[in-house]
């Protein structure tokens, strides 16, 4: 038996024990590679789709208005045109909220750095 075959035997089991008031969230960008009676002992499935532009902007938009931090819309319209991608997006964020308090200068919008 492989690896995988053991792992995943394992984890079904381990999941067999679980009490009825344990939630358990499993996340994966390769669903393919999975084996069907696993994620069977998954009654709920939700898959992320890549984000529109109005989407995008509006995620960046709460981001940083629950943050208090004042932006050029016009500057993430810009970006979201090329960048749809929520992980890519966040990073992105954090990495230019970083930039502005390190700097100490106002938020803009940077990617690649």
């Amino acid at each position: 038996m492989g690896e995988m075959s053991r792992i995943v035997i394992g984890l079904m089991q381990a999941f067999d024990l679980l009490e009825n008031d344990i939630i358990v969230i499993g996340a994966t960008n390769r669903k393919d590679m999975i084996d069907e009676a696993l994620i069977r002992r998954f009654s709920i499935q939700h898959e992320v789709k890549i984000l529109n532009n109005n989407e995008a902007y509006n995620l960046v938009d709460k981001f940083l208005k629950d943050l208090k931090i004042e932006y050029n819309y016009k500057d993430i319209l810009h970006y979201v045109e090329t960048h749809h991608k929520q992980s890519e997006i966040i990073k992105d964020i954090i990495k230019s909220i970083v930039k502005m308090l390190n700097d100490n200068t106002e938020f803009t919008m940077i990617n690649d750095i």
